[in-house]
């Protein structure tokens, strides 16, 4: 009940209000997919029924993380508790990147996510989640999220390291880039001193494993007032991430797809260092 939103306000000619109500039903519980005005293919007709048997239980959904196959068992790690299901021939196996799902083989590593489908209590489909070109290999590792507490004296013997004199009162973040992390930060020195400071050397100033971080002022009872920082990443935040290289590699991809997914509209070819020397592989 109550007002129709967009697509409905122009339905196809001879629906009824109950038509309506059942349309609007399926677009807002997720089950109706494709355009209202074109008669469902067969793959948005199974889609649907599949995500009606969702819905209504008939096939259980588990998300969790992949652990490793052990005598034709698949171990996933949900809830707090590892839990193993037995794999069949008829086993389904798909790969999703946002909304879009694609069927195919799956190279698992442990930590992957997974969603499972159950029938009853039978493992009858796996889907993987993938990164946007449909890789799931940029997983973090342990260290990728984190989280430092550095005092004032802590501060302020890490600023006067790199610049003498200049004392600590307080620090403010200027500027961020495009992915997230921290461009320029402004350190409030003694009197009216103050410094700014660019890139990679914020990262050294305040002894934290990436730029890509919140500061948070922290002062309590019976503790040295400080900054709470945390963050994501482990490294200079530019270029290749090792893991996720790591990663595509055991995948079977080449090292062609692994420049190219890293360093985008690049043209890999083979130049001449010198006249009769061996030649190298350039980037451009």
């Amino acid at each position: 009940p109550g007002e129709l939103p967009d697509p409905f306000d122009r339905p196809p000619q001879g629906w009824s209000d109950r038509d309506l109500r059942l349309a609007a039903y399926l677009r807002q519980s997720g089950l109706l997919v494709g355009e209202l005005a074109k008669p469902p293919s067969s793959a948005q007709i199974e889609e649907t029924l599949f995500r009606l048997a969702v819905l209504l239980r008939v096939i259980q959904k588990v998300e969790g993380r992949y652990q490793g196959l052990e005598d034709g068992r698949l171990r996933l790690r949900t809830a707090g508790e590892t839990v193993s299901y037995d794999i069949s021939d008829r086993l389904a196996t798909f790969r999703r990147s946002g909304d879009r799902v694609t069927s195919g083989p799956l190279r698992l590593l442990a930590g992957d996510r997974l969603t499972l489908y159950l029938h009853d209590r039978e493992l009858v489909a796996v889907a993987q989640e993938s990164g946007v070109d449909g890789f799931s290999f940029d997983r973090a590792p342990g260290e990728s999220s984190w989280t430092r507490f550095r005092s004032d004296s802590e501060l302020a013997e890490l600023v006067n390291a790199r610049y003498p004199g200049l004392g600590f009162q307080g620090l403010s973040i200027l500027s961020r880039g495009v992915s997230g992390r921290v461009g320029r930060i402004r350190i409030e020195g003694d009197g009216e001193n103050w410094v700014g400071v660019e890139g990679l050397a914020i990262r050294w100033t305040l002894d934290l494993p990436d730029t890509l971080f919140t500061a948070e002022r922290l002062s309590s009872a019976g503790r040295e007032p400080g900054w709470l920082f945390s963050g994501r990443g482990w490294g200079h935040g530019v270029g290749m991430c090792q893991v996720g290289a790591y990663g595509m590699g055991l995948r079977g991809h080449s090292y062609r797809d692994i420049l190219e997914y890293y360093y985008t509209g690049i043209e890999i070819a083979k130049i001449g260092l010198a006249e009769g020397g061996p030649a190298a592989a350039s980037l451009r």
